[in-house]
């Protein structure tokens, strides 16, 4: 069966304005695939971006992309990719996209492609299309990343003892709340990936906060204080459908007082119209999971969402 065409334009920065409206208005799009998030980085990466239009010209889908080690990576500098779509798209649809997408790959002298799927849970209408395009294209599964959520129509019962936990840092006099103390909470974070692995948040204290200020309503911080000294906190990006635990961290002070158990429970009641990301609980390659880690998760009435990467490589 012929596949309807599909013609792909690489994205510029005249772009940018129909770009996040189309992701804003998409199916499955979140603020992480507007340009004024994506593009906080961009010298970090060669950006191969992509827009998709049918034969009226009407704008199909956008692709956050980069070129690496000779692949087209959709998106390496972000927790997925993959193709933004809107109402519009069907499965025939996207299997044009796909023979157009490869077809430029080849074009391009590139050996193939790299694909991190948007999980379920950022989806406003069903939206596996792409899925079925990768399957047809006999993609192979490289890596799946474990994360742990809530869905909010049934959310699976807390432990007792994250309960206690809780009920023991409201009696010692912690409070939590919305904070712009990001340098307090930036030390405390730096201070245990440092210990813990040997690692740096991902996004300096001043890219934070320069993306909180693009995006005040998406990315929030939420602080931990005991005698106004800051103890705990997480930094929430937040949409429509999901709010997800981009950061979080405790100091000794905070782990003693159980400063998270009264943080996330906070955020759960605050949160419960959505879906509740805790993020990913494994490490590396994506094989080594932290036991412990998912273990504090599922405490909370958290349960196993995967995170799916995929490969196309060109004959």
């Amino acid at each position: 069966m012929t596949h309807p065409p599909v013609m792909l334009r690489r994205y510029s920065d005249s772009d940018a304005e129909s770009w996040n409206r189309f992701v804003a208005a998409s199916k499955n799009g979140t603020f992480l695939l507007d340009r004024n998030y994506m593009d906080y980085h961009r010298a970090r990466f060669d950006d191969h971006s992509l827009l998709a239009f049918d034969t009226d010209g009407a704008l199909l889908a956008v692709i956050p992309a980069h070129r690496r080690d000779g692949l087209l990576v959709s998106h390496g500098g972000l927790t997925y990719g993959g193709v933004v779509s809107d109402a519009a798209m069907t499965p025939l649809k996207m299997l044009g996209l796909f023979d157009a997408l490869l077809a430029h790959i080849k074009s391009e002298g590139l050996r193939g492609l790299y694909y991190k799927t948007i999980p379920r849970f950022y989806h406003r209408q069903p939206s596996d299309e792409d899925l079925f395009a990768l399957f047809i294209h006999k993609a192979v599964l490289k890596r799946r990343d474990l994360t742990t959520a809530i869905d909010p129509q049934f959310p699976a019962p807390a432990q007792t003892r994250r309960k206690r936990g809780m009920k023991a840092a409201a009696k010692a006099g912690l409070t939590v709340g919305p904070s712009d103390r990001w340098d307090d909470f930036w030390a405390i974070l730096a201070q245990n990936l440092t210990e813990r692995h040997n690692l740096k948040p991902v996004h300096s204290v001043g890219e934070i906060r320069l993306l909180h200020g693009r995006f005040p309503d998406a990315i929030k911080l939420y602080c931990v204080t005991q005698n106004d000294v800051v103890v705990g906190g997480a930094v929430m990006y937040l949409t429509p459908r999901c709010a997800h635990v981009q950061y979080t961290a405790s100091n000794p002070a905070g782990r003693e007082a159980n400063a998270l158990d009264l943080l996330f429970f906070m955020l759960l009641e605050e949160y419960r119209d959505r879906w509740f990301d805790f993020g990913i609980s494994n490490e590396g390659d994506g094989r080594l999971l932290n036991h412990g880690l998912i273990d504090y998760k599922e405490g909370f009435g958290a349960r196993t969402v995967t995170l799916d990467h995929y490969e196309i490589l060109l004959p």
